[in-house]
């Protein structure tokens, strides 16, 4: 179905139009939510390319793009790029939104996960108090996120 609407847009529009952005972007979490990450991949950095053609620099959408191939590059492995997309994407957060900002948390959190996978502790557990401290600002003080974040803090205590 996927394809049949990319023909689509490709026969009635230019190749930079918007609305590729939005496709790839759901062609990508489809290829992901079916396990190839490689095609995933692919496909957000298409949009992304869209979007650095028509979006200015720090415009909030691109942050979305940054998560998702963070998380996606995290899921195989590939800390290193992963790392570079959640700093790209709380990099363009911290320009367009509040300091305490509840997606601010979200990237601190899935820093704080990459360092954890590298073995560097003490940084993961600067990142898991940020998102803390944002979500305690936020969530009611029995929300299972900030359980989860205890949880992980202590867990990295152990190692």
């Amino acid at each position: 179905m996927f394809e049949k609407s990319l023909n689509i847009f490709i026969e009635v529009l230019p190749i930079h139009h918007p609305s590729f952005a939005t496709l790839y972007n759901n062609i990508g979490l489809m290829c992901h939510s079916l396990g190839d990450y490689d095609k995933a991949i692919k496909y957000l950095k298409q949009k992304y390319e869209i979007q650095r053609n028509s979006l200015p620099a720090n415009h909030s959408d691109f942050t979305k793009t940054y998560h998702n191939l963070g998380r996606f590059y995290y899921e195989q492995g590939k800390f290193n790029e992963a790392l570079e997309m959640h700093d790209k994407c709380i990099e363009t957060q911290l320009k367009s939104l509040a300091k305490n900002h509840p997606s601010i948390a979200t990237s601190c959190n899935s820093i704080s996960m990459i360092y954890t996978a590298l073995g560097k502790y003490d940084i993961a557990h600067d990142y898991f108090k940020k998102a803390l401290v944002i979500q305690e600002n936020f969530l009611p003080s029995n929300h299972p996120d900030i359980a989860v974040i205890y949880n992980e803090i202590g867990i990295i205590g152990h190692k």
